[in-house]
């Protein structure tokens, strides 16, 4: 007797079971969600023109120039013939070409561009005016400066050659 009622509990529960399948079944739906994700690029150039000046007003002795490399990302200063107190000011601009907002978070200066290390020129004295933690937006372009100093244990004859490159992270929200 014992036996007739758990086959029975056991044929009642699983009907339930075959039951509440067959209601889950009909009562659910399986949905497929699919995407497409775009990042955007992140790019920041120099662009033309390079000004470029320098402090002599009576004689002119020393000579500069300056282009901006073929990738875009530095500008490389040549200083000619210079002596100390003798100053070349470059005024640049900074182009975010990329479709992200960009942080300039670094700019770095090589006033070694042209002797292998470890040579350290002490004789130039570089400054940076503007561009360092700035944020950028797409399309927007921004001005800055480097000031060359040529300082008293400057060379004869020597020529000198800084290149200043930029580096940008995505924006991010703090």
């Amino acid at each position: 007797m014992l036996n007739r009622k758990f086959a029975t509990i056991s044929m009642l529960l699983v009907f339930a079971l075959v039951a509440t399948g067959f209601a889950y079944a009909h009562w659910s739906k399986t949905l497929y969600i699919s995407g497409t994700v775009e990042t955007g690029t992140l790019e920041c150039q120099f662009v033309s023109p390079l000004l470029m000046g320098d402090n002599e007003i009576d004689k002119d002795v020393g000579g500069y120039s300056g282009y901006i490399s073929a990738d875009r990302k530095s500008i490389i200063i040549t200083i000619t013939n210079a002596y100390p107190g003798y100053e070349v000011y470059t005024a640049f601009k900074v182009k975010n070409t990329g479709s992200v907002p960009a942080n300039i978070t670094n700019v770095i200066i090589d006033e070694d561009a042209t002797t292998l290390p470890p040579d350290d020129i002490p004789d130039l004295e570089v400054s940076l005016v503007n561009l360092l933690g700035m944020q950028l937006e797409p399309g927007v372009t921004t001005c800055a400066q480097v000031d060359i100093a040529i300082e008293q244990p400057a060379a004869e004859m020597e020529t000198y050659q800084v290149s200043v490159t930029i580096v940008a992270q995505n924006w991010c929200p703090p």
